[in-house]
């Protein structure tokens, strides 16, 4: 059993192994920069830290144990980090550590999709270095936030996503995975308010696909910790969304109908100016094109991963 399992997974071992390695050699070097005390280069890793601190001390959610505050847009990351310091005491190394931890967990989860995917090994770890260096995850671990979690979470929830929506598993095991989503749904949304564009394209298409009755589980599911937040702010005098999500969300301000047209192609004049992401959208399109040139099945398992990459896509540089 274990030597079956080391030869399955040994592409991951060896990503942890060098993701470990990087992690020891830049916390080594932000140690000497910083003269020996660690440091978040972020001041929003330090306000999810306060309110966490306070939550657990007090049970006060805010940036100070005397009032609520809503500054706090990742509801999820900010209640482990207050059940943690309760269990563990208040340390500012805990966000880093848990990072660390959910990284490793997250390349074990790229191997074995990858591996179900038939993925050869050599494959998937050149994969997950990519996902090491280029997303990049050790920058994300040295932030402290919610963002490695976030990765992992959505790629749960679009995992099994596509198995419900394409043509290939069984019935009964679309029922199973229907399951994990209604789970997933909350936690998506709780982690990072981003998470809502992933969760309704998913409902979209789980309507066109018939699935009305769990369409609807899974969006009242996700949005059900927005709204009981969102009370829970008003009743104590804030706005319904958190202040990050308000200050930063792209909303209209439509004056005339040259600046609704403007609002409506946002995501398409974004694109063009977002070259990390450009050169992505067009490999997916053209992945696309090239697929239904050669007659393959709509709902192909890669056709709705592609699109739900794209879809989502749009709608975070619409509205985020």
């Amino acid at each position: 059993m274990g030597k079956r399992l080391i030869k399955k997974y040994w592409p991951a071992i060896v990503a942890s192994i060098v993701l470990l390695i990087t992690v020891i050699t830049v916390l080594r070097e932000v140690m000497i920069q910083c003269g020996g005390n660690f440091c978040y280069p972020l001041d929003d890793t330090w306000i999810h830290l306060a309110i966490a601190k306070h939550f657990a001390a007090s049970g006060v959610w805010g940036v100070t144990p005397y009032e609520f505050s809503s500054s706090s847009s990742s509801l999820l990351w900010t209640l482990i980090l207050s059940l943690t310091f309760k269990l563990f005491g208040n340390n500012a190394t805990i966000p880093l550590i848990l990072n660390v931890v959910i990284s490793i967990i997250l390349l074990f989860f790229v191997n074995r999709i990858l591996a179900e995917y038939r993925v050869n090994a050599i494959s998937i770890l050149l994969t997950q270095l990519a996902v090491i260096f280029f997303t990049p995850l050790v920058t994300l671990i040295f932030i402290g936030m919610e963002h490695v979690l976030q990765t992992l979470i959505t790629l749960i929830f679009l995992i099994y996503s596509v198995r419900v929506l394409s043509d290939v598993e069984e019935y009964s095991k679309k029922e199973r995975d229907l399951k994990i989503l209604m789970i997933a749904a909350p936690f998506l949304v709780m982690t990072r308010y981003e998470g809502l564009f992933l969760l309704f394209i998913v409902c979209v298409l789980l309507a066109v696909r018939r699935y009305w009755k769990e369409s609807i589980i899974i969006g009242f599911l996700g949005i059900l910790p927005i709204v009981i937040y969102g009370m829970i702010s008003v009743s104590k005098g804030w706005f319904f969304l958190p202040n990050s999500v308000s200050l930063k969300g792209q909303l209209p301000d439509i004056v005339s109908f040259g600046a609704f047209l403007k609002y409506c192609f946002l995501w398409l004049i974004v694109l063009v100016h977002t070259l990390h992401i450009l050169p992505l959208v067009l490999i997916g399109l053209g992945f696309l094109i090239l697929r239904f040139g050669r007659k393959r099945p709509f709902w192909d398992k890669y056709h709705v991963i592609v699109i739900l990459f794209i879809l989502t896509t749009v709608l975070h540089l619409q509205f985020a």
